[in-house]
This record gives structure tokens, sequence and C-alpha cells, in this order.
């Protein structure tokens, strides 16, 4: 039996560390801590698949934008003006309930991209997302001219 949310929604780093809002800072957490709040936007949610005739391949594009609020909003806000700024890489990372086994199963993960962050004060932060995976990771190595390794992929 399911609880009441469909989606998890996680602010990871890229060691799978969880973000977690104490009230004063950030802590990383080894065990997946979901947000307290879910980012505005999220009922919104489409997934879409394209083509890439370059590719021979579909890609999986999830909506890209979110306004963060709350606990999400503190975490950014924090490593966005006290931490590395926008050179932190986090991730956000989304858990969907399958019914057949009665689990949270990973959905999706994409880069939260600080660079064009938008704190708006009274509503929260809002950020785009950089699609992940073993696709974007082709694209963007071979749209730079060079050659991409399997080992860095994924």
């Amino acid at each position: 039996m399911r609880s009441q949310n469909i989606f998890y929604f996680f602010i990871t780093d890229s060691q799978g560390r969880s973000a977690y809002w104490n009230g004063l800072t950030v802590q990383w957490l080894a065990t997946p801590t979901p947000l307290e709040f879910s980012p505005d936007g999220w009922q919104d949610t489409q997934v879409s698949f394209q083509r890439s005739s370059k590719y021979f391949g579909i890609n999986r594009q999830l909506t890209n934008s979110y306004t963060f609020v709350e606990d999400g909003a503190n975490i950014l806000r924090h490593l966005l003006y006290k931490g590395n700024s926008y050179e932190t890489q986090v991730y956000l990372n989304v858990n969907k309930w399958n019914d057949l086994t009665d689990t949270y199963d990973p959905y999706y993960k994409g880069e939260i991209d600080l660079i064009r962050a938008n704190d708006i004060a009274e509503k929260g932060l809002q950020v785009n997302l950089i699609g992940g995976g073993c696709a974007n990771a082709y694209k963007a190595g071979t749209e730079q001219g060079g050659v991409v390794l399997a080992q860095n992929i994924g």
C-alpha cells in the first residue's frame, strides 16, 4: 500500500549523499533524506521523449524548471551564497512510487543549474535542471570535439 506521496525529491551531491537542512546549515547524510517540502511546479512535471537522428536513439526529458521552497530553498541558497557558489555540483533526484513492487524507484536525476538561479525572496529559489545520464554526457563530450570514454559516462 502506497503512502500519500507519489514522488519524493532529494538534493544530492556528486557522491550521492542527501542534503538536509537542520535550521542553520546544510548537513550531508549517507542515508536518502527527501525534502520536507516538494519543489513548486512538481505537479506540472511532464516527461517527454525526443528522437535524435544524430545519435540514433531516444532521449528522455523532464520539465526543467522548479522553484524550491522552504528546506529546498534554504539548502540551495546556503550552497549558492555560503558554499562554493555556482560551482557546486548538486542534483535533483526524483523517486516515484511503483505499485507493482510497493517501493520508490529512481525516476529522474538532473543537475541543478545554480548559475542561472533566480532568487525570489517571497517565493523561493527558481532553478533549471540540466538533464543527466549517459546520452547527455556523450552529447556534451562530442559537442566539445572530444572523445568520450565509457568510464566518464554515467
